[in-house]
This record gives structure tokens, sequence and C-alpha cells, in this order.
């Protein structure tokens, strides 16, 4: 993902990047706790040697699993423009 628009929006509306960062970090959240009922599932599939069905439900929780994952990079380079806009804003208090 482009960091630079992040960046733009930090600058320009700083309010935004927290805002954005915590409608991410639920969609993450949301996206890891389907993961783990999926994962339930899963169980219950090769429980009941339903083979395929587990491995449907396996596949598709490996692509969530990579979009969570994708999520969470993109919170990480919101963190870091947030924790450096404390530190300019910090500066500037100091001085």
């Amino acid at each position: 993902m482009n960091l630079k628009v992040f960046e733009f929006l930090g600058a320009e509306v700083p309010s935004s990047v927290g805002d954005i960062r915590e409608a991410l970090d639920l969609l993450a959240t949301s996206i890891d706790t389907a993961i783990e009922q999926v994962g339930e599932k899963v169980s219950k599939s090769f429980a009941d040697k339903d083979f395929k069905k587990a491995a449907e439900l396996s596949l598709n929780s490996e692509e969530l699993d990579s979009i969570s994952k994708k999520i969470q990079e993109v919170i990480g380079d919101l963190d870091t423009i947030i924790d450096n806009r404390n530190i300019e804003e910090d500066s500037i208090n100091i001085v």
C-alpha cells in the first residue's frame, strides 16, 4: 500500500490517521476472530470425516490470514506516522 497517502493525511488531517488506524485494528481483530471460528469448524469437519469441507475451510482461512497480515502491516506503518507526529509535537512543546 502506498504509505505516502497516509503521510499526507498525517500532515494535513492528523486526527484521521488515528481514526483509520483504529478502524483497521477493528477489522483485523474481526478477521482474526472469524479465523478462530472457522478453525472450530475445521476441527468439526475432521471429526465428521468431511475432509473436503475441512480443506475448503482451511484454504479460506489462509486467505483471511493473509489479508489480516497485510492490514497489520498498514497498522504498523500508521503507528510509525503517529509516533513521528507525537515526537514532533513533543519537540515543539519542549522548545
